[in-house]
């Protein structure tokens, strides 16, 4: 037998040899990913050192979600959503970590990333519309500090609007005890005991507190609580039509309240979905003529109204004892900030957050305005544009000069239309120039919609 030359063994390709080579070339291609991911993580020096576990856990994860085995993808994509945690706060400060796609990215890992991005903003949108509560134990505690403790426990703005309506304003003292006592049930309570309402268009984002007209019912009682939203029968007006008795009706006037730290965009009402009962155990029919009642909700307001119309009863009906439906309420979810700073005369950029796409066509002068063309999407087909549009000209825009010092709009126009999108030039008196400015955009990044049921009981006939 031909011995072998020791010197050119390492010319030769063994099986083991060539597995472990495989092995290596796989850390690399592993290793090259981390690289990919870390580099695409925008640095933030308090969440690093806050969280460096919390960083390390994610950048696991994401690495494996390149990995070959589909259960180790699947697995880390669970984990991943995880890692949010319970808490809003928790999930913000994961979504701040988590990296963005990008095209470095196999395109596979660039869709499970928006995919787990869009699952946990949904559900911070969502935790947003859950109900605060209050725990506070008052033993004459003036009012003041009662409205103090409320907004800072709750998110919820509170202002004193006595003086403005030229009435007398008494720092009552109250004394009661809550232990995670619900928002409006603690806020109906607290009124009555101060002998206070609420105004509800002071249009500042916040409960304006009036003093109560004289002969007004106790609130605590009177309406009906679904999560953040408070529903109350405020009014019932029986019609008879002498010429046409089937034109005989009975309209019930609804008022609809809601936690001020949010602001619903449309509150919608299927009449299919009403249910209203009489004490003799039948129903009473409706007479809408139309199959759903849509109100868009106009900026500062925190309450809407609706007329429920029905056939009118006998008069044997002394009272509607159960009073049934269901509200569809499109809430804006969680907050992304835009931010373009390259505004030269013919810029072009678009940015994309959490399903919301912002596009900067054009930047144009005419005369001594300044017109700020863009685009508001949404990567998916959208129900917030499907009828209603109004919020998208309450989004929150301006430029950032030099100083850092805002520069607000002067008008708007609307460009474009469609199912998913709306274009929107917006005009800056700017004489200057506004090409070393920053240009602001805040919008919902995520629009939720909510059902909220209702039922409200023994309301008496006129």
């Amino acid at each position: 037998m031909q011995s072998m030359d020791p010197s050119q063994t390492h010319h030769r390709w063994l099986p083991d040899e060539k597995f472990e080579t495989m092995a290596f070339y796989g850390e690399c291609r592993s290793v090259w990913f981390l690289l990919v991911v870390l580099s695409s993580i925008v640095f933030n020096p308090e969440l690093a050192t806050g969280e460096p576990r919390l960083q390390q856990a994610i950048n696991r994860r994401v690495q494996q979600l390149n990995d070959d085995r589909a259960k180790i993808r699947n697995d880390a994509a669970e984990a991943l959503v995880g890692l949010a945690g319970n808490t809003v706060r928790e999930q913000e400060q994961f979504l701040e970590l988590l990296p963005r796609p990008n095209n470095q990215m196999p395109p596979a890992v660039q869709d499970q990333l928006t995919v787990i991005r869009k699952r946990v903003e949904d559900i911070v949108a969502r935790a947003n519309t859950v109900a605060t509560s209050v725990t506070l134990s008052a033993i004459q505690k003036p009012i003041s500090e009662i409205i103090a403790t409320l907004e800072k426990q709750t998110g919820n703005r509170l202002v004193d609007y006595r003086k403005k309506f030229g009435q007398a304003s008494v720092d009552l003292p109250l004394s009661f005890n809550f232990q995670e006592k619900p928002f409006w049930p603690a806020v109906d309570q607290i009124l009555d005991l101060a002998g206070l309402d609420i105004y509800n268009f002071a249009g500042k984002g916040a409960l304006a507190l009036v003093a109560r007209d004289d002969g007004r019912r106790p609130r605590t009682g009177q309406a009906t609580y679904s999560g953040p939203f408070r529903i109350e029968a405020t009014r019932i007006q029986a019609e008879r039509d002498l010429r046409q008795p089937v034109q005989n009706s009975l309209k019930i006037s609804l008022e609809v309240v809601w936690e001020p730290r949010f602001h619903p965009i449309v509150v919608t009402q299927s009449f299919a979905g009403i249910i209203a009962v009489g004490d003799d155990n039948q129903p009473i029919r409706s007479m809408s003529e139309i199959p759903v009642l849509a109100v868009e909700v106009p900026a500062g307001s925190q309450a809407t109204a609706f007329v429920l119309p029905f056939k009118l009863p006998p008069r044997t009906i002394q009272q509607i004892v159960t009073l049934r439906g269901t509200l569809q309420v499109l809430v804006p979810g969680r907050k992304a900030s835009f931010q373009f700073d390259q505004l030269a005369a013919g810029a072009k950029e678009t940015q994309s957050q959490g399903g919301v796409r912002i596009s900067l066509d054009a930047v144009r002068k005419r005369n001594e305005i300044w017109e700020i063309h863009m685009r508001l999407g949404f990567e998916e087909n959208h129900q917030a544009f499907e009828s209603h549009r109004g919020w998208a000209y309450q989004n929150v825009t301006y430029l950032l000069d030099e100083k850092g010092e805002r520069i607000e709009f002067a008008g708007l126009e609307t460009t474009s239309q469609s199912p998913s999108e709306i274009g929107i030039v917006y005009l800056f008196d700017v004489p200057d120039g506004i090409e070393n400015m920053t240009w602001v955009y805040e919008t919902p990044a995520a629009i939720v919609l909510l059902p909220v049921e209702y039922q409200i009981k023994n309301i008496k006939l006129p």
